[in-house]
């Protein structure tokens, strides 16, 4: 049993000492560390806890205490801290800041960047400490957020000599994973900053409202969604000149065209916005048929010459230009055919004289352009074209033959004729008798006295 507990602690003890300088402290004497505004080193989380930093007197040790109950032991090997801030993300707790270092035998002290992280256990610790030397005269982080599930985001500002150039606030930003390992840096204004996230974006603003955008890889990305051109339209990420206009943030911007942009911060930049034109219909080979429904981003839209709007639905077989007109003459096109189709049955490439051609679209006959419905009143050999808009879709060719008449269809036709010219000769001679008899009729009443 003896042995158990023994290579319990000795494991116990070599798991504490893996985390360099973030280990368990003897209990004694601690104060409630201030910061340097006065205000206690006491915060509250998310979840109405009560979460606090202090420091074991004489010595450079720390603790953390959460509700009064669970305690987190450090050593810092800072003398105090100069600023202490909290930060709390989606899985850790975060104190930041600076504290003051022993930097030569002489016992000159230094402001050395700090971050504290701890889960909500107050359990996995782990500490982070900026080192380096010739880091300015007051460096400390300040401000964390988290971005996205993998990313922390610190602002690290420095005052004085860095790398042997003398700066008066120069903010650089950290992109950290969890275990506060630094994976890039950038350096930024020499202003005051505020980080956000905006637009999927790390937003860095300075105190001249100028904003300067980071995506998820820690790149300087331009002051709008230069991705969303491939869309139709962009979004500015902030107050925006654009060809000498000011626009708002959260603007879009939608109507084709050449832009040039100048926010105040980044320099000018021009960019060409083409619009996005969507055909969608049932597509047979190249063409479509039957119908095309048409969706336009932005711009001014016209179809075959006449006015139309952004989106809608064409039904009548052709031939089609829609045409975008934009900013500054700016214009393109996009042209399409709608198939036309060709109705009236044929058997045996055969039609007769009093057969009616139908089909939509236009076509030719013979040379001559017909509407639907025409009639053909003559035998011979007959090429139809048919059209949508000027081109050919499909050609056709039919004979209409010459009608050959019987002698007994011929007796036919003259006994048909016989009698239609009786019927005609009954009916003069019925017009004349009548005629005849109210002539007499009247002559009578005359003679009357």
């Amino acid at each position: 049993m003896k042995k158990i507990l023994l290579v319990f602690l000795l494991a116990f003890s070599l798991s504490l000492l893996s985390f360099k300088t973030v280990y368990a402290m003897e209990e004694g004497v601690y104060n409630t560390f201030k910061k340097t505004n006065g205000e206690y080193c006491i915060y509250e989380t998310k979840n109405g806890d009560s979460i606090k930093l202090e420091k074991r007197e004489g010595k450079t040790e720390y603790r953390v205490v959460l509700n009064n109950t669970k305690k987190l032991y450090i050593e810092i090997g800072g003398k105090a801290f100069a600023f202490v801030d909290f930060f709390e993300s989606s899985s850790y707790y975060f104190f930041y800041g600076a504290c003051y270092r022993e930097i030569d035998t002489y016992s000159r002290d230094a402001l050395k960047p700090y971050i504290i992280r701890m889960n909500k256990n107050l359990n996995d610790p782990k500490l982070h400490l900026d080192e380096r030397e010739n880091i300015g005269n007051t460096p400390y982080y300040t401000t964390m957020m988290e971005f996205g599930a993998d990313n922390l985001i610190v602002s690290e500002l420095y005052n004085g000599v860095l790398n042997g150039i003398t700066y008066n606030g120069l903010y650089v930003i950290h992109r950290m994973d969890k275990d506060l390992n630094v994976i890039k840096s950038i350096e930024t204004a020499n202003s005051e900053i505020t980080l956000s996230v905006a637009y999927d974006l790390i937003d860095i603003k300075d105190a001249r409202n100028n904003h300067e955008y980071l995506d998820n890889e820690f790149n300087i990305v331009d002051s709008y969604k230069r991705e969303e051109t491939k869309n139709g339209y962009f979004e500015l990420l902030t107050d925006t000149i654009v060809n000498g206009t000011y626009y708002d943030i959260g603007s879009i911007i939608s109507t084709p065209g050449v832009y040039v942009l100048e926010d105040g911060y980044h320099e000018r930049k021009t960019i060409t916005l083409n619009p996005t034109i969507k055909l969608t219909g049932e597509m047979e080979g190249d063409y479509y048929k039957e119908s095309v429904t048409y969706q336009v981003s932005g711009g001014t839209v016209d179809i075959n010459s006449e006015n139309a709007n952004l989106n809608g639905t064409i039904y009548k077989p052709g031939s089609y230009t829609l045409r975008v007109r934009g900013i500054d003459g700016y214009v393109t096109q996009k042209n399409f055919i709608i198939l036309p189709e060709f109705l009236t049955p044929i058997e045996n490439n055969t039609l007769n004289v009093g057969d009616t051609i139908r089909f939509t679209g236009s076509g030719i006959l013979n040379g001559t352009m017909i509407d639907s419905g025409y009639t053909i009143k003559e035998p011979g050999n007959y090429t139809f074209y048919l059209l949508a808009g000027d081109k050919v879709i499909d050609e056709i060719k039919f004979n209409v033959p010459q009608v050959i008449v019987t002698k007994e269809a011929k007796n036919n036709i003259y006994i048909v004729y016989v009698v239609i010219g009786l019927i005609i000769l009954g009916a003069i001679i019925a017009v004349l008798v009548i005629g005849k008899k109210k002539n007499k009729h009247e002559e009578n009443n005359q003679l009357l006295p």
